[in-house]
């Protein structure tokens, strides 16, 4: 349920590319994942851990390690592109194990382990010189002689392009940059090949396959649940701490994700204000999907500071929430480089990306 006539600019692209199908009123037990589908899914990211082919997703250093929407929407359309051709899926993101730990299928990058080049003739990362010093393009190029290719933009038309494909399935290992997840057309050649099972409507089923390939990928590594989480108003507290509180089942947790472009948010304007009318559905919505008499804890998660402190001080909100809890964007949102300040920017996304994840409802 989305609310307001900014709905549009409120999905933000973590939210689109990731859980397109949680924005939804349904409670927590009524989403749970498909068993079947992530089973086969499991099945399928196993029998191509073992390729000797590689598909090597990495952020491009310099811009995006620090991302997180983007980037994982380019690293699940990377995972499909493997499962539709029998590739190991590999991801190379500096400080991601911080965050991460691999599921059923290992993604874990070691390139002599592997056996895939990764220097070229004048000692530099094949990969991370390229996607650099080609943003924005498109290459398919033997960059060393030994069968390696490097694409700096993929994305889901070209996925799709068997044209694109003939060329790209020539090499044996690939090194490659995305920030665009799988869309309908190749969900559907993903799920034929591999003879996955479908539920629901077509929509459901994409839904389901596009987070059980998140859930074979990805599990909380203990730094990131150690990690300080600071709401506007209260004490630091472990990570693992307000997973707690989002999680009790004594209480409803609901999340409100409000998003403006990132140049509004950071031009000290109030164009970026959260309206009284998106306040007063955040209510509504969160009474109508609640057991009555159940208390209910707001989780407002936002890009606009101006918006945080609106709800942080709302007399109204306060009066129709039992807590309200609002991380404090402490950390740079996006970095242009790879190093420390780009895994504290990624770690506190995923923060508020963990809460959407585990919410009852998810505004």
């Amino acid at each position: 349920a989305m609310v307001g006539m900014s709905a549009l600019r409120q999905i933000c692209i973590l939210l689109a590319l990731i859980l397109p199908f949680i924005v939804s009123d349904h409670q927590r037990t009524e989403r749970r994942l498909s068993n079947d589908v992530c089973r086969a899914v499991t099945a399928t990211a196993h029998k191509i851990n073992a390729s000797p082919k590689t598909f090597t997703f990495r952020c491009r250093p310099g811009d995006d390690c620090g991302g997180v929407g983007d980037r994982l929407g380019g690293v699940i359309g990377g995972a499909f592109y493997a499962f539709l051709h029998d590739r190991s899926f590999r991801i190379i993101w500096p400080g991601l194990d911080q965050i991460f730990i691999p599921g059923a299928l290992n993604w874990t990058f070691d390139a002599t382990a592997l056996k895939i080049p990764f220097f070229d003739q004048k000692g530099e990362e094949i990969d991370k010189t390229r996607i650099s010093h080609n943003v924005g393009g498109l290459i398919y190029t033997d960059v060393t002689g030994e069968n390696v290719g490097v694409v700096n933009d993929l994305n889901t038309r070209q996925i799709v392009n068997q044209t694109a494909v003939a060329i790209m399935e020539k090499y044996q290992h690939i090194y490659f940059h995305s920030n665009r997840g799988p869309n309908d057309e190749m969900y559907a050649q993903v799920r034929d090949k591999n003879k996955w099972p479908t539920v629901g409507s077509v929509q459901d089923s994409y839904a389901a396959a596009f987070l059980c390939t998140f859930e074979a990928m990805f599990r909380p590594a203990e730094p990131f649940l150690k990690s300080e989480y600071k709401s506007f108003g209260r004490q630091p507290m472990s990570f693992k701490h307000l997973l707690k509180i989002v999680e009790d089942a004594n209480t409803t947790s609901v999340a409100f994700h409000h998003r403006v472009d990132d140049g509004t948010a950071s031009s000290n304007g109030a164009g970026d204000l959260i309206s009284d009318h998106a306040i007063g559905n955040m209510i509504s919505i969160a009474q109508r999907h609640s057991p009555a008499g159940k208390k209910i804890n707001l989780f407002f998660i936002s890009n606009s500071v101006h918006s945080m402190h609106k709800v942080m001080n709302s007399t109204l909100l306060k009066s129709g929430f039992e807590q309200i809890f609002c991380q404090q964007l402490t950390a740079t949102i996006h970095v242009a480089e790879a190093g420390p300040k780009a895994i504290l920017s990624t770690m506190q996304a995923m923060r508020d990306w963990w809460v959407m994840r585990m919410s009852d409802v998810l505004i």
